[in-house]
């Protein structure tokens, strides 16, 4: 009988660290950098093994599950447990071609109850998302929570350190308390390993397996010790307006699927604000007019955000994205964090004319743009009135990139040593979505 694949995790409090020991199978081995796990709490943490096991627990479950892997575990919270055999039934509709045979084994079921605290906060990034659904539920007095090491690299502490100090402004500006967790929750995975197994099994997800299963797990469940006899509602919010998309047909790790599912003691996890990015930034309309946002949405590389003092590039193209809601609503992006001249909309136009997305990511991001742009524009940002103009007219589906290609299912077949070589033919000419610095772009929309 062939023996099961398994990992194993072991978690030690050290003051407020949490620090977990990975023990996985040989043949697991392939996809991680180390198997030595840590979360950094800003405060006194006062959970025991069963909630300090979770934000392990969670980087590695969503690993078992594309690999057939079993989880063991001595202690863990019971409805941490329950919510995760539900959550793998879930994710199991969004990518059917994965089996998600794991077991989850636990020693120890142990019964939390955190019952007296009634506080919510709010996983905050400081983009468009997170800094609507905190204005959504300011009545609440949410704190925040932003996790370093996830959206923020560990490679580059001062910035880390410049965004902090930004966002540490911002929460006494609006009387709330703002708390950071630093993890190395990527830095243990071996992302590109990982991508070219998720991607034989995907279907219909056009990202990377941290973008496609392990994203909102592995961000979530940082807050676990954190929360407790603190919080008993976390709220994420939603990336995805569900008035125009089907999350089994553009599937996403944060999928809403999995909405009030994610829990451990007496917490939930719940999304929040299902509209799209561009009708969040409408709704926030008045508070940028009046200076009250600055916002970072960017995925540029970090150090050369640092040179330039700033926490956007303006240039890649989720600034881009955002650039473009902000001023078709009359908003001027340079008083809100982006810095914006004549080449902007040029970028922009280049983008889309040249095929640079998929279709998934223009249905999700540009074309609630495109059916929210007026028949008559009376105002123009650096050129944005003949963009818009021109953007209105456009078939945007015939714009998109072809993504599934004869080399993308020859990537997935081949072992992985040859695919990575594919990869330098497949990956390397399209568009940098998530880390690049456009100066070719720039230079080519200037032509």
């Amino acid at each position: 009988m062939r023996t099961r694949k398994r990992i194993s995790v072991n978690t030690e409090l050290e003051k407020n660290t949490i620090k977990s020991t990975i023990n996985v199978s040989r043949s697991l081995e392939q996809y991680f950098n180390t198997l030595n796990f840590y979360t950094i709490y800003d405060a006194e943490i006062f959970s025991d093994d069963s909630i300090n096991n979770i934000p392990v627990l969670s980087v590695v479950l969503p690993v078992a599950w594309i690999t057939g892997a079993d989880v063991h575990v001595e202690n863990i919270d019971k409805k941490f447990k329950i919510s995760m055999d539900k959550i793998q039934r879930i994710y199991q509709k969004i990518y059917p071609n994965v089996s998600f045979k794991t077991r989850f084994n636990a020693k120890n079921l142990i019964e939390n109850d955190d019952s007296e605290w009634d506080r919510t906060c709010i996983l905050f990034s400081g983009g468009v998302d997170s800094t609507f659904s905190f204005f959504q539920n300011i009545s609440d007095e949410p704190s925040l929570i932003m996790v370093l090491g996830t959206d923020l690299p560990n490679s580059n502490p001062k910035f880390q350190e410049y965004v902090k100090e930004k966002f540490i402004k911002f929460a006494k500006r609006e009387g709330v308390n703002i708390h950071f967790i630093k993890t190395n929750a990527l830095e243990v995975l071996r992302q590109r390993r990982l991508d070219h197994l998720f991607m034989r099994y995907q279907g219909k997800h056009e990202g990377d397996y941290w973008t496609g299963i392990g994203y909102a797990l592995g961000h979530i469940s940082q807050i676990a010790p954190l929360s407790i006899r603190r919080y008993d509602r976390l709220l994420i919010s939603a990336a995805v307006d569900l008035n125009n998309a089907d999350p089994l047909k553009i599937p996403d790790a944060s999928s809403p699927l999995t909405d009030e599912i994610i829990a451990w003691s007496n917490l939930r996890v719940k999304h929040d604000s299902l509209v799209s990015r561009h009708e969040k930034i409408s709704r926030l309309k008045r508070l940028f007019e009046n200076n009250r946002l600055h916002i970072r949405v960017c995925w540029a590389d970090t150090e050369y955000l640092l040179k330039q003092n700033e926490l956007n590039c303006s240039k890649c193209e989720k600034c881009l994205r955002t650039i473009a809601s902000l001023t078709l609503e009359g908003i001027d992006p340079n008083k809100c964090g982006f810095q914006i001249d004549d080449s902007t909309f040029k970028i922009m136009k280049y983008l889309i004319e040249k095929r640079y997305l998929t279709k998934q990511h223009l249905t999700l991001w540009w074309k609630p743009i495109q059916e929210a742009i007026p028949e008559n524009i009376t105002h123009d940002f650096h050129g944005s009135k003949s963009f818009y103009k021109w953007f209105k007219t456009i078939n945007l589906d015939s714009y998109a990139i072809k993504y599934k290609t004869s080399l993308l299912r020859l990537y997935t077949i081949f072992p992985y040593w040859i695919s990575n070589l594919l990869r330098k033919i497949f990956y390397d000419p399209r568009p940098k979505l998530r880390v690049y610095e456009p100066i070719e772009l720039l230079s080519h929309a200037r032509e």
